[in-house]
């Protein structure tokens, strides 16, 4: 069992929203999927612009090259292609530094027996202190 977790943020990296759950999943790939599908789930009711960053090269080209991908993931790339259907939205590569925030999400997914959910409000104060360093542009060290 993994962890996933995400954050939703404005245009100006302020946060609107966010995730840190277990997940059980079969691979790193479907870990991956999962917790996309649930930041789109958050996203989904924020607006109608979303970009979605990941340190997965692999899910960026599943998206985009719109493959049908392994059996036991093909629920998942249907379930997010259609969340992503009428949606402005575009998807990048990011190196795991570039986004402090949903890397530490992700870790404390794994922790957690349950899962969290947050508003710009509720947000742990750890993740408004990573999330602020991004906006700030301060760099990270990779562990």
């Amino acid at each position: 069992m993994g962890g996933g977790g995400g954050v939703i943020r404005d245009d100006r990296g302020r946060i609107l929203g966010g995730f840190a759950e277990p997940l059980r999943a079969e691979s790193a790939k479907e870990t991956e999927l999962t917790a996309l599908n649930r930041g789109l789930e958050i996203a989904k009711g924020l607006g109608s612009g979303v970009w979605i960053e990941t340190d997965s090269l692999e899910m960026v080209n599943l998206i985009t090259k719109e493959s049908r991908g392994a059996a036991q993931i093909r629920h998942l790339l249907t379930d997010i292609r259609n969340k992503l259907r009428g949606l402005n939205f575009k998807i990048t590569h990011i190196c795991r530094e570039g986004n402090k925030v949903a890397d530490y999400l992700a870790k404390q997914g794994g922790n957690r027996e349950d899962r969290i959910t947050f508003d710009q409000d509720s947000a742990p104060p750890m993740v408004k202190i990573l999330a602020r360093m991004d906006r700030m542009g301060i760099p990270s060290v990779r562990e």
